[in-house]
């Protein structure tokens, strides 16, 4: 997408267009493939934001980092020229002269919420929660309001502080599925995570989510095994 070196820069409006052609491909490419109420909403966009905002090479003139090919390559173990990369594993490493964000510019919930609002407000597509239900081209998705018992819908998820609180909230009512199995005291993890969700949602006002309707997922062979 930059395959010039000398003017490479991998910042958010480069990689949110590039999520947004991903996730056209995944509805053309993958039967099962599935956007998770949380994991779609709020962990797959961290996997984007969080390469530049933390990977970008700081520096005073450019506070909030330039993410050029190099130090990419750097981060990722990959050496060649475009079309002809060649990754070795194992040798992931900071690169040479990098600087991460200043004392006091740190990449806090909040920031990392504004993030999500922009992208989602850019590319609404984001936010449906729902997938193809077998075959390719079949996305289909959920009614939101009956997914969240009422406290949200879909129309209104991008406005105010509605993303913020369902992405907080949903964090705690989803996590337990998704780490069944994988991690040994979830009821250790989730104490941990309350009490940094809680910090973020005082000053938000939200509407309390007290439980996830996920009787819809039943139609998406991808929404197996974690639901």
């Amino acid at each position: 997408m930059q395959p010039n070196p000398a003017t490479a820069n991998y910042d958010l409006s480069v990689l949110t267009p590039f999520r947004a052609s991903r996730f056209q491909q995944s509805i053309e490419r993958n039967p099962n493939f599935f956007n998770a109420p949380f994991a779609g909403i709020a962990v797959q966009p961290a996997a984007y934001t969080f390469i530049y905002r933390f990977m970008g090479n700081k520096s005073a003139e450019f506070p909030e980092g330039v993410l050029n090919q190099e130090v990419l390559k750097s981060f990722f173990s990959i050496t060649g020229e475009s079309g002809n990369f060649v990754w070795t594993e194992g040798y992931e490493r900071i690169p040479e002269n990098w600087y991460k964000r200043a004392i006091g510019d740190e990449y806090t919930i909040p920031f990392f919420l504004t993030d999500l609002l922009a992208a989602a407000l850019e590319y609404p597509q984001f936010l449906n929660i729902g997938g193809n239900t077998g075959e390719v081209n079949t996305f289909t998705g959920v009614d939101f309001e009956d997914l969240t018992g009422g406290v949200f819908n879909l129309a209104t998820l991008a406005e105010g502080n509605n993303l913020a609180c369902f992405v907080l909230q949903g964090a705690i009512q989803f996590l337990p599925d998704s780490l069944l199995g994988a991690v040994g005291d979830v009821g250790a993890l989730l104490s941990q995570l309350n009490s940094v969700t809680a910090g973020a949602l005082n000053n938000l006002a939200c509407p309390k989510l007290d439980k996830i309707n996920k009787d819809q997922f039943a139609q998406f062979p991808g929404a197996k095994g974690a639901y």
